[in-house]
């Protein structure tokens, strides 16, 4: 779902593992989870379990953390 954000195509820095190296890199316990990391590599924001991608309070808790504002 991720490529609906980026109908250029999704760019080389946006990082998705398999289970395996989710949790050896991230310490990921559990999937689905979702994380936002900044220029510097920083957690800026995460989801944990499913989402709902297409709802409107999702994209706005995505805006947020990426310093866009609702």
């Amino acid at each position: 779902m991720v490529e609906a954000y980026f109908p250029a195509g999704v760019p080389p820095h946006v990082f998705r593992a398999d289970a395996r190296d989710a949790n050896r890199i991230f310490g990921v316990s559990a999937l689905p989870e979702t994380r936002i990391l900044d220029a510097a590599g920083s957690e800026v924001h995460r989801f944990d379990g499913p989402q709902d991608w297409a709802q409107p309070e999702v994209e706005a808790r995505i805006r947020m953390a990426l310093g866009g504002g609702e």
